[in-house]
């Protein structure tokens, strides 16, 4: 987890040299299966490691003076990809406010 620190530090270093003060960033959806659209872009830890990694995350980048955005919420999970047509799930909403909102 070091790493990871120390690199969303250095990023949002960068950023904030080049005159930026926001970053849509970090990713706090959870992907179970790599066959999902935003596996890759993810944490790739369950729902209780993932809100650990925000937790960390995001002051790190707020110490840089740099904002940070939690995406997206309420998570894609298995839903499609946005950028290429409608994504729709049908996970209950149980599990959305028990699982999902727990990295947001």
């Amino acid at each position: 987890m070091s790493s990871v620190l120390y690199q969303a530090k250095l990023t949002a270093q960068a950023l904030k040299y080049v005159g930026v003060n926001w970053n849509f960033a970090p990713i706090a959806d959870v992907a179970t299966s790599s066959s999902n659209y935003i596996y890759d872009r993810t944490f790739g830890k369950d729902y209780q490691q993932t809100a650990d990694y925000i937790k960390q995350v995001v002051p790190v980048m707020q110490q840089q003076g740099v904002g940070a955005t939690l995406k997206h919420f309420p998570g894609y999970g298995s839903a499609g990809d946005t950028h290429t047509g409608f994504a729709k799930t049908s996970t209950p909403y149980a599990e959305l406010a028990k699982k999902r909102s727990v990295t947001f």
